[in-house]
């Protein structure tokens, strides 16, 4: 079932600054404007099958299988508002594939359009993490880190957090990583791209083609 509650909308490699997360006030959790716990198809997140991928509603939730190696594939859907922040949780569970597999979200801010743009924030379960930023088919990382002792391997259900806080005139975006409540990377994008968002995504890459990972219970508040 997908809850989608209306809001008035609110008006190459670059690495950012990310020294400290503590310069910009960061807003608190505020109302939920998207619930989504897969149980109805027909919620509009994104479905397809490409050569290589296959994602859509199975089961009672969000079923991606990457049959190509070094291959990726997201999907979306858009949030019903445009808001300057936001907090996107949703539980995330690989069945199959390698340690060195990709799953994590994305904030978008054209989401569906043929500029799809916003910022990805992912993570292996051998402790990678990565945050980018997507615009027009090309990625930049932002921040990138080994060794995160919170991942702890594919076995488990994760559940993952992104707070994405669109740049203002005088601050930059701020990204956040969590895992299973644990903040994991953490990046400012000082060049200001994207002051707002419009939906999320669920992004998943394969090493070696043997993947399949689920999705579950997303929720989405904005933040205030």
């Amino acid at each position: 079932m997908l809850l989608v509650v209306g809001l008035v909308g609110l008006t190459g490699c670059v690495v950012g600054d990310n020294d400290s997360a503590g310069e910009r006030t960061v807003p608190q959790s505020g109302p939920v404007i998207l619930r989504d716990d897969f149980s109805d198809p027909e919620t509009d997140w994104s479905v397809g099958t490409t050569p290589g991928t296959v994602g859509g509603y199975h089961q009672g939730r969000y079923r991606v299988r990457v049959t190509r190696n070094d291959e990726g594939v997201s999907h979306w859907v858009e949030i019903g508002s445009v808001v300057e922040a936001m907090r996107f949780e949703i539980d995330a569970t690989q069945r199959t594939g390698s340690p060195r597999d990709e799953i994590g979200v994305i904030c978008y801010a054209h989401v569906g359009a043929n500029d799809d743009a916003g910022y990805q924030l992912s993570f292996s379960p051998d402790g990678w993490a990565q945050i980018s930023r997507v615009l027009e088919g090309d990625s930049s990382v932002l921040e990138e880190r080994t060794g995160e002792d919170a991942i702890r391997g594919r076995e488990g259900m994760y559940r993952i957090r992104a707070d994405c806080i669109g740049a203002t005139r005088d601050e930059p975006a701020q990204l956040s990583l969590f895992v299973d409540g644990q903040l994991i990377a953490h990046a400012k994008d000082n060049l200001g791209y994207f002051p707002r968002f419009d939906g999320i995504g669920v992004t998943t890459w394969s090493e070696d083609g043997q993947t399949e990972a689920v999705y579950d219970n997303a929720v989405v508040r904005e933040l205030r």
